[in-house]
């Protein structure tokens, strides 16, 4: 059927296999305003690279919160496997009900108008000694985004001026660096990150 076609790449896979309240989220996410403003307008929908950042973020979090489970029950486990953490997301948001999806989309949104607020557009994007302005990060956008998805659920009045420098240390940090940018989805780099975050 495909012949002569481009072959999938496995998020166009996933948004075949996983139709339903996942795919639909993962839609109206991509195209909020909070979210195009927060990356500064630069992650391409193309091959749906949107969607798979956005996944990747929420996966995570579900993950770090340990939140994520399985049909049975069961916890899911981070085993340097990307592809079954981002396949059992998809199932999970495809069992919630309506009420918490817009839970979750709300947060999302919030979280990203925080981070917008606080760090500017250009908060994604591991800086450089030269200035040169990088590509947003999908390891730095799920980092962050749980980082600042826990001030914003905790409403805790934390000064912004505080966050915005915990971030700069963050950024200076060589295991958290590495972490984002080498073997980023083995467990050793996502249990690094994830540390340094909390």
């Amino acid at each position: 059927v495909n012949r002569g076609g481009t072959p999938l790449n496995n998020q166009e896979m996933r948004n075949a296999l996983y139709q339903g309240r996942s795919t639909k989220l993962l839609n109206r996410l991509a195209q909020r305003k909070e979210f195009k403003r927060a990356t500064g307008n630069s992650i391409r929908s193309v091959h749906m690279k949107d969607k798979y950042i956005i996944l990747r973020a929420i996966g995570f979090y579900f993950w770090k919160k340990e939140q994520l489970v399985k049909r049975s029950g069961e916890k899911v486990r981070y085993r340097s496997d990307i592809e079954e953490l981002l396949g059992e997301t998809m199932e999970q948001l495809n069992r919630m009900n309506e009420s918490a999806l817009q839970e979750l989309e709300e947060l999302f949104c919030r979280v990203m108008d925080d981070t917008y607020f606080i760090l500017g557009e250009d908060a994604f994007r591991i800086p450089t000694d030269s200035g040169r302005r990088r590509p947003v990060s999908m390891t730095l956008f799920e980092s962050l985004f749980y980082f600042m998805a826990l001030f914003t659920e905790g409403q805790d009045g934390t000064d912004p001026k505080e966050i915005e420098t915990a971030v700069g240390e963050m950024l200076e940090d060589s295991v958290f660096l590495n972490a984002l940018t080498y073997n980023v989805d083995s467990k050793i780099r996502v249990d690094d990150r994830f540390q340094v975050v909390t």
